[in-house]
This record gives C-alpha cells, sequence and structure tokens, in this order.
C-alpha cells in the first residue's frame, strides 16, 4: 500500500469484507485472498482453487461486471492477464482499456 500511496493523490485502502466502494479511492487485497463486487460493496473471499494459475483479477472482473454492468470500466496495465474478466466486462457493454506493452 505504502508502495502505490507514493505515486497517487487518491486514498490507498487495504480491502475488508463489506466495504462500500468510493470514487477516486484504490483498494489493495492481500495475497491470497478472491475480492468481488456485490451490490457495490467489496467481499473477500479465499480462492476456490489452489491447483494451477490463479487470476484474482479475472474473479474480479466478472463479479464487476455482473455488478455493475455497463457502468463498468476494466483497465489492465502490463504484466496482468485479465483475459477472461475484460470479456465478462464487453458482454456487459463496459468498457475495457489495455496498456500497450511496448509502452510499460
Amino acid at each position: 500500500m505504502k508502495l502505490l500511496q507514493k505515486y497517487t493523490q487518491m486514498p490507498v485502502f487495504e480491502a475488508a469484507n463489506g466495504t462500500p466502494v468510493a470514487p477516486n479511492c484504490v483498494y489493495v487485497i492481500l495475497p491470497n485472498a478472491d475480492i468481488s463486487m456485490q451490490h457495490g460493496s467489496l467481499q473477500l473471499t479465499e480462492p476456490l482453487s489452489t491447483s494451477g494459475a490463479h487470476m484474482a483479477i479475472d474473479f474480479f472482473l466478472r463479479s464487476l461486471a455482473e455488478d455493475r454492468g455497463e457502468n463498468v470500466v476494466g483497465i489492465i496495465l502490463s504484466g496482468t492477464d485479465g483475459t477472461s474478466g475484460l470479456r465478462a466486462v464487453k458482454t456487459k457493454f463496459g468498457m475495457v482499456m489495455v496498456q500497450d506493452p511496448a509502452t510499460a
């Protein structure tokens, strides 16, 4: 969290179960946790699978697309996959932005 606070003027919070999401804030999850959005609040759970690649960003983006529909904006920076989650955002007519790896 301290690293992010150096690069943004937005408040940075550790995500907690049931936290209502506020505009212009950054929420950070702990390792080995999944985060989802339900009725505008963050929900933390243990990852469902312990085998294979864990794609927390896909899990979150899919839940965000379901919860917010066309009001979703998914932004993926280089070094993160998120393909499945971005597909869910587009299915709900949300906006998707992806950083060009050449500019990272």
